[in-house]
């Protein structure tokens, strides 16, 4: 899962880098760093985004792009 995905399904869902950060459990900062390609996400944290939102919304969403 790439930064661009991350920041695309976070942006559909409405919700702002605080909000999204507190669902899957990490910073908002680690999450700002992620988006910006500074950090790559872990495996823990895209499993999260996994279990937080639906596989077929990732799947729309990738999609888009």
């Amino acid at each position: 899962m790439n930064r661009k995905l991350i920041k695309a399904l976070r942006v559909n869902k409405s919700l702002n880098q605080y909000q999204f950060s507190e669902l899957i459990g990490i910073s908002r900062a680690l999450l700002a760093q992620i988006e910006a390609g500074y950090v790559s996400p872990s495996h823990k944290v895209i499993q999260k985004i996994y279990d937080v939102l639906d596989g077929d919304y990732i799947q729309k969403v990738r999609d888009l792009q």
